[in-house]
């Protein structure tokens, strides 16, 4: 249906709500632990849920953006054809907003899923799941280290610039200085290398690393 805006823009202001990006201190506390051997899992879960929600967050969004909004109020899906004006009435409880309005809610805020959303399902698919705290680290690791695109192996740029606070050159050389050591776990390690490797394959990515690594003076090249 086509029409003018309403005038309130949502129905009795109820609007979609998305979950923040998750703060870097917290995540960079967590690695810091886990390299001494602390699992604490209050932070664990903090960090783990707050990306559980981001995640949710995301992929609503996705959905909203290829032409099937969630209804805020009943979270009924609420299709669309991307026109600004287009007034979207949620058939189950009534509630109404423009495609416009709703658009302008995740708009520039990192919400799109890309070619990460698969890193972003396959993270609300598993950690609910997760028995152990080390099982929660690990798929919070594999999670921060995944990249978009990588399935089809191009490596654009790493899912992380969806879920952690900062502008994208800052989460990158953010996630190339979390804290490895003694006591963290092989895999970990090794998600590390292989984020390296992926980065490598970006160009732009990897001239921002050297940039990023040759302004710290104790540069790591690896654990």
């Amino acid at each position: 249906m086509m029409s003018m805006p309403l005038p309130d823009q949502f129905t009795d202001n109820i609007r979609p709500r998305w979950h923040p990006r998750v703060k870097q201190h917290l995540v960079r506390r967590l690695y810091e632990n886990e390299a001494q051997g602390i699992l604490d899992e209050e932070l664990i879960n903090a960090v783990g849920i707050g990306l559980l929600l981001r995640c949710q967050s995301i992929l609503k969004a996705t959905t909203a953006h290829e032409g099937r909004a969630t209804c805020p109020r009943c979270d009924n899906i609420i299709p669309h054809q991307w026109h600004k004006d287009e007034v979207m009435t949620c058939t189950q409880c009534g509630w109404q907003t423009t495609w416009g309005a709703y658009f302008k809610t995740y708009q520039d805020k990192q919400l799109v899923g890309g070619g990460a959303v698969f890193a972003f399902a396959d993270y609300v698919e598993h950690y609910p799941h997760a028995q152990s705290p080390r099982e929660r680290m690990l798929l919070i690791d594999r999670l921060l280290h995944a990249f978009h695109h990588e399935l089809t192996q191009l490596f654009s740029r790493p899912a992380a610039c969806n879920l952690i606070e900062g502008k994208i050159t800052q989460v990158i050389a953010f996630l190339d200085t979390l804290t490895y050591g003694e006591q963290s776990p092989p895999e970990a390690k090794d998600e590390y290398t292989a984020w390296c490797g992926r980065a490598q394959k970006a160009s732009w990515i990897r001239e921002l690393l050297q940039a990023s690594r040759q302004r710290r003076p104790n540069e790591r090249e690896g654990d």
